[in-house]
């Protein structure tokens, strides 16, 4: 406690005090003066004693104008939080992140605000309240567990309720909806509320999926596709989309990123050369595109994509392909020929 510690000096000065009269004493004296200085050195005694006495009072006189400190502790009743669950001295088990001390009119108030804190970090299922309830920390990692806490005065930790519903939410975060007699436009639910949204010119949503895909995966939508996909035979069946219109390289690069998604939540995939092989593809496809219509030839991405029971198309693989123009001189003919590398 910074301020008991005030009281230290006292301590010190005094043995100092101590000290000093007993060196005086030793050499000044005679040495056969052995009254005087056993005087000397039980009053430089009193005098620590004396010195220690204050410093216990100044202790004393802290712990009670700071009782209320401790007490907060002890008694404070922790506000219920929607949507949580209170731990008393408890923290949360996952990995958190300290977002400082909160201000507010009161507990409840900063209570909320690191709750909302919480709720914006869609890894967070737990915050604490520590520091007499002003220091506001949130989980950034998954597991709604929490460890209890053996020192006095850790605060407390809120855990996310699976069965609460909010009342204000007229959905659940994720979920979507296709826009009537629309088919790119769409619905998705952010913080309990619809935003809506519409997938890149060209492309049309699917509701079973629940992302934007190319328009003859959606049976009342395939008017708006811009040519069909190419059927290829390979073991199984495949769908090559190879067309260079913007909508088709957009619907590719979407997927793509889906890739990147699932591979960032699953490290175990870099544990595998074809998992390793597999990104290095998708590091190379991802290169930005740059046209060479000047030098007669241009570059684009291909992918090859399956199609599941529900009609939804899934990207197998994906390439950079560069189309080159060549001529041929036969007489006065000069026909043009297509390559692909």
């Amino acid at each position: 406690l910074a301020q008991v510690d005030q009281a230290a000096p006292i301590n010190v000065f005094a043995t100092i005090v101590c000290v000093c009269f007993f060196v005086m004493a030793r050499f000044m004296l005679p040495a056969t003066n052995f009254t005087l200085l056993a005087a000397t050195f039980v009053g430089s005694f009193i005098g620590l004693v004396v010195g220690v006495r204050l410093n216990d009072k100044q202790a004393a006189d802290f712990s009670k104008s700071n009782a209320s400190i401790f007490a907060f502790e002890k008694t404070t009743l922790f506000p219920k939080v929607p949507g949580y669950i209170l731990v008393k001295k408890a923290s949360c088990h996952a990995k958190t992140m300290d977002q400082g001390r909160l201000v507010g009119d009161g507990l409840e108030d900063i209570a909320m605000e690191c709750r909302q804190r919480c709720e914006w970090n869609p890894h967070c299922e737990c915050f604490e309240l520590s520091g007499s309830g002003l220091r506001c920390r949130i989980s950034i990692s998954s597991g709604p567990k929490t460890k209890q806490n053996k020192k006095h005065g850790q605060g407390v930790a809120y855990v996310r309720d699976p069965t609460y519903v909010d009342p204000d939410e007229v959905c659940k975060s994720g979920e979507h909806q296709k826009v009537d007699g629309s088919c790119s436009e769409y619905l998705v639910c952010e913080k309990g509320q619809f935003e809506r949204r519409a997938c890149p010119d060209g492309l049309a949503f699917d509701e079973g999926s629940g992302k934007c895909t190319w328009p003859t995966a959606v049976p009342s939508c395939k008017s708006l596709a811009e040519y069909e996909l190419t059927p290829l035979t390979c073991r199984s069946e495949y769908l090559l989309a190879a067309g260079n219109s913007t909508a088709m390289q957009q619907w590719i690069k979407l997927e793509m990123d889906r890739w990147w998604e699932k591979v960032s939540s699953n490290p175990d995939v870099y544990k595998r050369s074809e998992g390793r092989a597999a990104m290095s593809i998708l590091r190379t496809a991802g290169i930005e595109i740059t046209s060479k219509d000047d030098a007669g030839s241009k570059t684009s991405r291909w992918a090859l994509f399956s199609r599941d029971a529900g009609g939804a198309l899934h990207m197998q693989s994906v390439a950079l392909v560069e189309q080159v123009e060549r001529s041929e001189r036969h007489g006065d003919r000069q026909p043009s020929v297509s390559a692909e590398r």
